[in-house]
């Protein structure tokens, strides 16, 4: 059983009352909280980054749902299980692009345009983080979306997971598995 002692992100205190210690955690700012509760919490930065953000969430090296977020008061336009595929779907196109990251560099992110919908999948600078998928309102040229994600979503996203790879490495430095 877990209890949470604080409750404000980068200041949760998670404890396993059966184990005495935090499972799957990292430390932050003297606190623990969990990986995917810091993820979650990258989700909801990056919906206030712009109106236009319809979703935001991480996904796995195989396509599987970690953490993730609506807009408030969005009726998704894909089903829960269509929404599965098409994460999985992302991540097998992804592997394909790194088959010729050894000619082209390194894939920072792809944008897809949809009529209804534009979808970006950004690859951590880690291979180990997980995926972030983003799906933006398709304003047909009203916003650029490009500057936003380059400018604002790239940046966010990479100061976090930096920060949760650096905090892993001290936790496993200091002999702790964070199991």
């Amino acid at each position: 059983m877990y209890i949470i002692i604080a409750c404000d992100i980068f200041k949760v205190l998670l404890i396993n009352v059966e184990k005495e210690h935090a499972y799957h955690s990292i430390t932050m700012d003297d606190q623990l909280v969990s990986k995917e509760s810091m993820l979650h919490y990258v989700c909801r930065r990056v919906l206030e980054l712009d109106n236009s953000i319809r979703f935001a969430g991480f996904v796995n090296t195989m396509g599987t749902v970690i953490t993730y977020q609506y807009r408030d008061g969005l009726d998704p336009l894909l089903k829960n299980n269509e929404s599965e595929l098409s994460f999985i779907d992302t991540v097998l196109r992804m592997r394909t692009r790194q088959d010729m990251e050894s000619k082209l560099g390194k894939v920072t992110y792809s944008l897809t345009v949809y009529e209804k919908v534009k979808r970006v999948t950004i690859l951590p600078d880690n291979e180990e983080d997980p995926i972030l998928m983003v799906s933006l309102d398709n304003n047909k040229g009203q916003m650029d979306h490009e500057s936003l994600i380059r400018d604002r979503i790239l940046p966010l996203v990479s100061y976090y997971l930096k920060s949760l790879s650096d905090r892993k490495n001290v936790t496993s430095l200091d002999g702790d598995s964070g199991k």
